[in-house]
């Protein structure tokens, strides 16, 4: 497993549950225990659902709390964002929380690709407007007209068949 150099090894997981009573009021649940990241693995020959079906049951019997928390391989429309009927998003990475020897024996499991530790650290962040105040070109400039454009436009398409082709006499 590859060391990670911005962040923590986090070995203690914390899940919280908040339901509501009947009367209103607030109850949270929160259960911390050590955790591990675990994404599974596709099987030749058994349907993803066996799959996870076979996980949940195995976890359910060690007394492993898995819970989903990265989904893949479902369509969206692109009008609504929402899942379209019989696609819907399966869940493929899970946080598995319990004891150390149940999340070593989880590990070994048939239906376990990979597993790692969950990291601490911050998502990247990019174009936070930091360093150096950026030069904006003048009013009066040509910069973002159409011309401009074309012009640069038509450079960029010249040197890009021009790196194209040099590259097909040098493979021949």
């Amino acid at each position: 497993m590859r060391a990670n150099p911005r962040g923590a090894i986090v070995r203690t997981m914390r899940l919280v549950n908040r339901e509501a009573t009947s009367d209103g009021a607030q109850v949270t649940c929160t259960i911390s225990a050590p955790g591990i990241i675990v994404r599974l693995k596709h099987i030749d020959g058994r349907k993803p659902s066996d799959v996870r079906r076979d996980f949940h049951r195995y976890c359910r019997v060690n007394g492993v709390i898995a819970t989903a928390c990265e989904f893949s391989e479902g369509r969206f429309s692109h009008r609504t964002g929402q899942p379209l009927p019989g696609s819907e998003p399966i869940s493929s990475a899970y946080q598995c929380m319990g004891a150390p020897a149940a999340l070593g024996a989880l590990t070994n499991h048939f239906t376990v690709g990979e597993w790692s530790f969950a990291l601490n650290i911050a998502p990247p962040r990019s174009a936070q407007g930091s360093g150096p105040e950026k030069v904006r070109p003048s009013m009066g400039s040509a910069f973002g007209r159409p011309e401009q454009v074309a012009a640069t436009r038509a450079v960029l398409a010249k040197d890009r068949a021009n790196r194209i082709h040099a590259a097909h006499t040098r493979a021949k």
